[in-house]
């Protein structure tokens, strides 16, 4: 017959004082733990606070890889834990969370461990850090920021340290995130973090966290630090383990992590870099049109499903061979890196900007209707016309015609009418005289 429960705690009398009805099986370190989930099938794991952290160990993903059935895992605390499958429950809504299982009385069974299964259990644990950092790899994630939010979710399964905090130092800021688990406030942590000579220029916290305990001792911790240099950053990691939690195997899963960390973000931060140069325009560090014509054909689809129509603007600097001719062209590369920061600085966030070619570009709007395109389109022109770009000692005036198209007819709609489309009405923008919009719909 199968237990029903299996009791994670730090000693029998606190067990058996809150599952005084009960006989179950129960474990009083990590490798009784995952050696009972090996053999035996449970209707819930419930685990001490005290147990969890004087005792290291990734049960949930433990119970995720290796249990044919995956029981609940249940913390007995006041305090909300940020893991994923683990459950926090008062100590006074034990009864009504136990009364919600079937009731079966057992014997607990005595486990001798062995160093043999403690050498198994410390391989598997490194086999299973090894897949979730794999699995982040293979996701493809799109920025560092991404990146750090992940470790901390591996960081927190794993060790469940008091402090876990990553960040980055670049040349006039250090930005950082912490773990939700962190049991130190923000003030601590900015000393551990100046202490330790990790931090450059203005600090600054990425994420918030609920502080769950406020009085700790960190000189009571083991401190594991880590540097990694890139490119045109640094990138820490810092993690702190209460003493007594912190024996040979902890030290060495820690270490195993901030090594894990760095190649992961050394790959990370090199796919990053390289997408940006497949997508970006080299001159201008904008959009380039590879990636805004691929953008197009998928906004057409979504487009389509979603019955929302979106604007295409086309625009053409007026006169551009004129200024290269007068100024040279390194002015002539001066005022499209300025431009396309200017314009850059007129458009939301969701807006994809790019450069098509030349002085040629391009701007999508998503889920926009013909007014706002229209009244976009009008603010650009409005504000370079009255703009002078500085240029060495000149004052460089430039205006654009601009092509303005409204797609909502997506029966009639492709991304090669689209294009010709948009094109002609800024050709005809400058047919006109210059310095203007043509709008047209589809």
């Amino acid at each position: 017959m199968n237990k029903i429960f299996l009791l994670c705690f730090h000693d029998k009398k606190y067990l058996q004082g809150l599952f005084k009805d009960f006989s179950c099986d129960y474990a009083l370190d990590k490798y009784e733990a995952y050696s009972k989930l090996i053999a035996k099938n449970y209707n819930a794991v419930f685990i001490s606070e005290k147990f969890l952290y004087s005792n290291k160990f990734c049960i949930s993903i433990f119970v995720k890889e290796i249990c044919s059935l995956k029981p609940p895992l249940i913390v007995i605390s006041e305090n909300y834990y940020f893991l994923p499958d683990l459950i926090s429950v008062p100590e006074s809504d034990l009864p009504k969370v136990l009364n919600s299982f079937t009731e079966e009385l057992l014997e607990p069974v005595k486990h001798n461990e062995s160093d043999v299964f403690q050498n198994l259990v410390v391989h598997m644990e490194e086999l299973f850090l090894n897949k979730y950092f794999h699995e982040m790899i293979l996701k493809g994630l799109e920025s560092l920021d991404q990146c750090f939010l992940k470790i901390i979710e591996v960081v927190d399964i794993v060790l469940l340290p008091e402090l876990f905090v990553i960040g980055r130092v670049t040349k006039d800021k250090t930005e950082y995130f912490v773990s939700p688990n962190n049991r130190l406030s923000k003030d601590i942590i900015d000393e551990i973090l100046v202490e330790n000579k990790l931090t450059e220029g203005k600090l600054v916290l990425r994420n918030e966290f609920k502080i769950k305990e406020k009085h700790i001792d960190i000189s009571e911790l083991d401190f594991f630090i880590k540097k990694n240099i890139l490119a045109d950053e640094t990138i820490f990691t810092v993690i702190g383990i209460k003493r007594p939690a912190a024996d040979e195997n902890v030290k060495i899963m820690a270490e195993a992590l901030q090594n894990q960390i760095k190649s992961t973000i050394f790959y990370i931060s090199s796919l990053i870099k390289q997408q940006k140069m497949y997508i970006t325009d080299y001159l201008t560090d904008i959009y380039n049109r590879r990636f805004f014509d691929e953008t197009v054909k998928k906004e057409l689809q979504r487009s389509k499903r979603h019955r929302e129509s979106f604007v295409v603007i086309f625009f053409d600097i007026d006169s551009f061979k004129d200024i290269n001719d007068k100024y040279g062209h390194s002015a002539g590369d001066h005022i499209l890196v300025s431009l396309t920061s200017y314009v850059h600085s007129l458009i939301r966030d969701s807006d994809i900007f790019a450069r098509l070619g030349g002085e040629e570009f391009g701007i999508l709007l998503p889920e926009t209707e013909a007014d706002g395109g229209r009244f976009l389109a009008e603010k650009i022109r409005r504000e370079v016309a009255v703009k002078a770009f500085a240029f060495e000692s000149s004052k460089i005036i430039l205006t654009i015609s601009a092509g303005v198209l409204t797609v909502k007819n997506f029966e009639d709609a492709d991304y090669d009418i689209i294009y010709k489309m948009c094109d002609n009405a800024m050709y005809e923008a400058k047919r006109l005289g210059k310095n203007r919009l043509v709008v047209s719909e589809i």
